[in-house]
């Protein structure tokens, strides 16, 4: 029988990090989903919450060690700090002081690695998000004990990270369990090792969670918020809307949000998967919900049905958001999340007009090329607006018996059919050359939901500009705040221009500060595949220790042959010690056959 060794991670933190908690349960929970952890190893998270029933009699720390390993017996300690330490313990074994509980887990897992070596492994994350001034003394206790991290005179050897918010704290520790995993495999002993039976089946699949509100509401009327669980190319409630609000469908396509799952349902005796309750859960500080949470059931292959949430706006704000949330259960019944969308709206007083886009600047254009001079645009009485002109034979057309002398914006021209083509591409390219990021986002949205004869349009426009197009894609496809679908959109112009798009985005993952931007900067040069995986495979093999974890990442979900051949000889030749062992790791993110075939020559070799 090929046993399974089981790895013990310790949770320690005081209850203000109780996402970071949950995404460190689910992090652990998709590892043990990974083909090259599943076979090998069982990651047992150790977590208060789910492990240790409510007692009585003993202080909390006793009573959680009653019911867990302490932390200096676990091979990993994951311990999560922001503005509270926690509450003080004494030792009522020993008498010995400590500010907190958490300290306690801390100190007592650093005495264990200084007596037996390297474990447990100890990973400290801060997080720096802002801190209301009313927790001054906890925060204090907080910065006191990172002191014993700094200076020459430093009590704890070693080093902690930071983060700044949860998605940059799952991404960072799924790597770095999987470094620890790759780098000191865990020493096998005879009470580590379980039966591969024991553990429940799981049929893993991939989802989508569409979620839509309108992006402009009325303070005195109530919303709808939509949410849906779908399998791949279903596309759910979204096939039914409309391309634009219209009376009677306020929501529209350009309003959805689509986000990923990752899903893992239990199965009967006879291997079919069984039903899955999922929990749809909207927070919001804007409205008031009518009810919070939802609960569905989904089955393998199916889409989920259509849930609608109903708040009331409580005041006129421009950028109101609905958080939608979809947890599931663990085995052993946790509630983890799956995911989540920000969904954005603006709450306008009942009598606010919309707003009104306007270009920057006046501009006319012709539908036939002309010998002469062009005439030259006269300023509109509306600021910001644009005369259109229609020319041929350096004349100005007549629209209906009149000079053709309306105000529109360079999007309503581009995408106005009763304008020339002509016309319709010099707006494109007016909006490309002003940084209109606004109207190229509704000009991506129509390439893609629109008829076939403007999407070509704007495809021909794009690649006619390619220097401010790429500039203005780029942006788009790392904006932090913008809709999932946009963002997709993007990424697919992007990919119009092939190889030409890679350098602009390995400038952002390389200039952007912002974890956010990177981590979309890295997803679109996953979305160009193999135009990407040369570039990215210099990045890996001479770049530095940031820009190869960073191209590791994005080859991994590239993958294919191809890259496994050229990242294969970076791990085996590169002159970097840290660029082999980068490069080693990527083949471990790519996870299929080929990939753990190099994967076990190389360690050969």
């Amino acid at each position: 029988m090929d046993w399974l060794q089981r790895v013990y991670i310790f949770i320690s933190s005081p209850g203000d990090v109780s996402e970071e908690r949950e995404r460190t349960l689910r992090v652990i929970e998709r590892l043990n989903r990974q083909a090259h952890i599943e076979d090998k190893y069982n990651l047992k998270p150790l977590a208060y919450e789910r492990d240790v029933p409510p007692d009585m009699g003993e202080p909390a720390q006793l009573i959680i060690e009653r019911y867990i390993q302490k932390p200096g017996t676990c091979y990993m300690v994951v311990c999560i700090l922001w503005s509270r330490l926690g509450t003080p313990f004494v030792d009522p074994r020993t008498g010995e002081r400590f500010r907190s509980g958490t300290e306690y887990e801390f100190i007592q897992a650093y005495r264990a690695m200084e007596k037996h070596g390297k474990v447990p492994h100890i990973m400290v994350y801060r997080c720096k998000k802002a801190i209301a001034k009313r927790k001054g003394a906890q925060i204090a206790r907080v910065n006191a004990f990172f002191k014993r991290f700094e200076g020459k005179s430093a009590r704890y050897l070693g080093f902690y990270t930071t983060y700044s918010t949860p998605d940059e704290f799952e991404e960072k520790l799924g790597q770095n369990i999987n470094d620890i995993l790759y780098n000191d495999p865990p020493q096998a002993t005879p009470d580590t090792l379980i039966d591969p039976s024991v553990i429940p089946k799981r049929y893993a699949e991939e989802r989508h969670m569409y979620s839509a509100m309108p992006r402009r509401v009325a303070l005195d009327q109530q919303v709808s918020v939509w949410a849906q669980i779908c399998i791949p190319g279903s596309e759910g409630f979204k096939k039914d809307l409309p391309d634009h609000p219209k009376k009677g469908h306020p929501i529209s396509k350009g309003d959805v949000d689509e986000g990923k799952l990752s899903l893992a349902f239990s199965v009967d005796e006879h291997g079919q998967p069984l039903p899955l309750r999922v929990t749809l859960e909207v927070k919001t500080s804007d409205f008031v919900p009518e009810h919070t949470q939802e609960m569905i059931e989904l089955h393998a292959n199916h889409d989920s049905g259509k849930v609608i949430f109903a708040l009331t706006p409580k005041k006129p704000k421009r950028d109101a958001m609905v958080i939608v949330t979809a947890r599931a259960p663990t085995p052993d019944g946790l509630m983890l999340p799956l995911g989540s969308a920000e969904l954005h709206t603006t709450i306008a007083a009942a009598a606010e007009p919309g707003p009104m886009e306007w270009v920057t600047r006046d501009t006319h254009f012709r539908d036939a090329p002309v010998a002469a001079e062009t005439l030259t645009a006269v300023t509109p009485a509306t600021p910001g607006a644009v005369r259109v002109y229609m020319m041929r034979d350096n004349r100005l057309l007549p629209a209906g018996g009149e000079r053709f002398d309306i105000r529109r914006t360079a999007s309503q021209i581009a995408l106005g059919d009763d304008h020339p083509l002509e016309a319709r591409t010099e707006a494109v390219g007016m909006m490309l050359k002003n940084s209109d990021l606004t109207g190229l986002r509704l000009l991506l949205r129509t390439m893609h939901e629109g008829d076939k004869q403007t999407a070509q349009l704007i495809r021909e426009a794009l690649l006619r500009w390619p220097k401010q197009a790429l500039a203005l894609l780029v942006q788009i496809a790392i904006m932090p705040r913008i809709r999932q679908q946009e963002r997709a959109y993007a990424g697919a112009a992007l990919r119009l221009f092939g190889g030409q798009a890679v350098p602009p985005l390995l400038q952002a993952l390389r200039q952007s500060h912002n974890k956010t931007q990177v981590r979309h900067a890295m997803k679109t040069l996953t979305v160009l595949g193999e135009p990407a995986v040369e570039p990215l495979v210099k990045v890996l093999r001479v770049g530095d220790v940031t820009m190869q974890r960073r191209a590791s990442v994005a080859l991994g979900r590239i993958g294919g042959v191809y890259t496994i051949q050229l990242v294969a000889d970076v791990a085996a030749n590169a002159p970097r010690a840290h660029a082999r062992s980068t490069a080693a790791r990527t083949l471990e993110r790519i996870d299929s056959s080929e990939a753990r075939a190099a994967l076990i020559k190389l360690r050969r070799g």
